[in-house]
């Protein structure tokens, strides 16, 4: 699930904190996704702000040292 997909989930209502882990799990792995849940959470919220994804992508590196996959 890219970006924009997890964008369209939150404008139809569904259920967009599934779909912020979906991309944080394909994004970086699922080891990361379970040891850093709170990375979900920054997504939705950059989301949330209309940051578009190279700035997200820049918070959740820079606060916690990872990689994309």
């Amino acid at each position: 699930m890219n970006y924009q997909q997890i964008i369209q989930q939150i404008i139809q209502q569904t259920d967009y904190e599934s779909a912020a882990r979906t991309y944080v799990v394909e994004k970086f792995g699922t080891p990361v996704a379970q040891t850093f849940p709170i990375l979900a959470s920054i997504v939705l919220r950059g989301i949330f702000a209309g940051k578009p994804e190279s700035m997200v992508l820049a918070e959740v590196l820079a606060g916690f040292s990872l990689k994309p996959l």
